[in-house]
């Protein structure tokens, strides 16, 4: 392997240790604003009583030919 591919090597992997860099500080960002919007929704009550709706699948008669 030639010098240059050696140097090719080096700058791409470089690259790419910044791009996950960046990839993870993004994910970080995401993950505390949507944490501090669920605080804050929670603060204004908005996840007390929550109930899911009950709905009503009737599995026995299946497929009908």
């Amino acid at each position: 392997m030639g010098k240059n591919k050696k140097e090719h090597r080096k700058k791409v992997a470089k690259r790419n240790e910044l791009i996950n860099a960046q990839k993870k500080k993004m994910q970080r960002a995401q993950e505390e604003f949507i944490k501090a919007l669920i605080e804050k929704e929670k603060q204004a009550g908005k996840f007390e009583n929550n109930e899911l709706p009950k709905v009503d699948i009737n599995l026995g008669e299946g497929f009908q030919i």
